[in-house]
């Protein structure tokens, strides 16, 4: 029966990440775990042995395309072509790292192309450029990067006062942004130049966040797309928040792992963070839009939000050190003069940000439109 088609390939995607982040994925220099059971693979050429050209960890992009094949070819929005389908898998810049595009989309881009004009892909280009020698120009001034992270000693950690710990991982969170921008932008603009519009992953900057959920609609907002498609409004959206919420982070967690399933534990104490977060803002704002609350509240409510995101990402960025650089931030002296400043300098740029005549005039449209 058709309604079996999706839960199997949901079946079929977990268990072939499973085995292939456990067997085939290296991590570091090593041999993988089937090397290490059958020696002779490693000293085959890399082309002929199982490394070949790409990490097999981009195995979790091949993932999301079967599942959302099976998805988009049972609900009817696509036809089941194979040809389409193997392009979908093997389109060369898409497939190692993304942007996630679904398969319906995909198959119509193929069908009917949308190009875009030269003049306007030769910009993006150039944006992109800019923000290549951006990063490039940071690492020379921030030397966060370079040495804050999960290797780090917990003395050199407790040494820095809470308001230059805080700042550097803000700025980690910033470099992040940046980094991932710039890894996507280069797909991304190597499919407009071929024909193919696959969605913009980092669609805002983080600096001034409204809320918590504004965060993830910014993040990787493609994976969040495909997310929301498969398994947010399949588990019931809003209507069972407090499963489908849970689900998704966790199966993202279990996406970005290593090694299998547990092999990262800190990223399944990310999803639990995200999560709480998430349902505890939608719980006390419900579908109130941020820019129509008091200005205090606004102002609030980024502070909340940009200190929550640091705390609920801090066990994917920093591991073991996480729960000591919480600890460092939130209660040590000079915290209180943090969290005033936090609040006066977030609170301030979301206030901003949340009475633009932009913002406003996209609120309009929405309402005049049919």
């Amino acid at each position: 029966p058709r309604r079996w088609v999706v839960p199997l390939a949901w079946l079929c995607a977990l268990l072939l990440m499973q085995t292939v982040f456990t067997l085939l994925v290296v991590d570091g220099d090593g041999p993988c775990l089937l090397e290490r059971w059958l020696p002779f693979l490693a000293s085959l050429p890399k082309l002929v042995g199982i490394r070949g050209v790409m990490c097999w960890s981009t195995f979790r992009y091949d993932a999301l395309r079967l599942i959302s094949f099976a998805a988009d070819v049972t609900d009817a929005e696509a036809e089941p072509h194979f040809a389409s389908f193997l392009a979908y898998q093997l389109y060369p810049p898409l497939a190692p790292a993304g942007p996630v595009i679904c398969y319906a989309d995909f198959a119509q881009q193929l069908s009917s192309p949308r190009p875009w004009p030269r003049r306007v892909v030769a910009k993006y280009l150039l944006q992109l450029g800019a923000l290549l020698c951006l990063i490039e120009a940071s690492m020379y001034v921030l030397y966060f990067p370079a040495w804050l992270g999960p290797q780090t000693s917990r003395e050199g950690l407790l040494a820095l006062p809470p308001w230059m710990l805080f700042g550097g991982i803000h700025w980690i969170l910033q470099f992040e942004w940046l980094s991932l921008t710039a890894v996507w932008r280069v797909t991304r603009g190597v499919a407009l130049v071929d024909g193919i519009e696959a969605p913009e992953d980092m669609l805002g900057t983080l600096c001034f966040p409204g809320s918590f959920k504004e965060v993830w609609r910014l993040w990787h907002a493609s994976l969040n797309l495909w997310s929301v498609r498969y398994i947010y409004r399949p588990l019931g959206g809003r209507l069972r928040a407090w499963l489908a919420v849970p689900a998704t982070f966790l199966f993202v967690a279990f996406w970005h792992d290593v090694r299998g399933f547990g092999d990262r534990p800190f990223w399944y104490v990310w999803a639990v963070l995200n999560s709480a977060f998430m349902l505890l803002e939608s719980k006390a704002l419900g579908r109130t839009r941020t820019h129509r609350l008091p200005v205090a509240l606004v102002a609030m409510l980024a502070a909340s939000s940009v200190l929550a995101l640091v705390v609920a990402n801090m066990p994917a960025l920093m591991y073991r050190n996480s729960f000591s650089i919480i600890w460092a931030i939130i209660f040590r002296e000079g915290s209180a003069a943090l969290m005033v400043t936090l609040a006066l300098v977030f609170g301030a740029g979301a206030v901003f940000s949340a009475s633009s005549p932009e913002l406003h005039a996209e609120e309009a449209g929405k309402r005049l439109a049919p």
